[in-house]
Parts: structure tokens; C-alpha cells; sequence
């Protein structure tokens, strides 16, 4: 799967969240769980996928491109996030 980004945006999410797009290519997508970002209307559909990267839980927003992914966001999990994940 391709992962695509806006380098800015990129740099933006590594200050904030210390979490680089490159490091998606890590996620575990096959045991993820996703949902539709339905918060606003953002003129594209967004779909988060909240899994692991190594050993910590993490929340990727992003959106469905034709060769793989356009990554928005990608950080790690917090703990309303990460009790939601283990009640699926």
C-alpha cells in the first residue's frame, strides 16, 4: 500500500504528536479497527483507524486514495480512545 502526505502537514504531526507518516507503514491496518470521521463535512469521506504501531495503540485519520492513502493524521491513542478499542 502507497502512503501519501503533505510533507508541511507531516512536520506539523511530528511537533504535535511526535509521530511521523512514514511510520503508518508500520500499522497493523488488518487488525485495526475503522470508523467514518462524520464530525464535519469535510468534501471527502475520512475513515480513522485506531490499532497498533509496535506495541502502543494508535489512531490514523485518513483518506482512500486509488494506489493506497492519503495520511491527515496519525498519533497516539488516548485512554477514551484505547477503552473504546477494547470493548470491540
Amino acid at each position: 500500500m502507497r502512503i501519501t502526505y503533505d510533507p508541511a502537514k507531516n512536520r506539523a504531526n511530528i511537533e504535535k504528536h511526535g509521530v511521523s507518516f512514514e511510520e503508518a507503514y508500520g500499522f497493523d491496518f488488518p487488525g485495526a479497527h475503522y470508523e467514518i470521521d462524520g464530525r464535519k463535512d469535510y468534501k471527502e469521506i475520512r475513515r480513522i483507524a485506531t490499532g497498533f504501531l509496535g506495541d502502543r495503540l494508535h489512531v490514523l485519520c485518513y483518506v482512500e486514495t486509488r494506489s493506497g492513502i492519503r495520511a491527515i493524521s496519525f498519533r497516539r491513542a488516548n485512554l477514551r480512545e484505547r477503552r473504546k478499542y477494547e470493548k470491540r
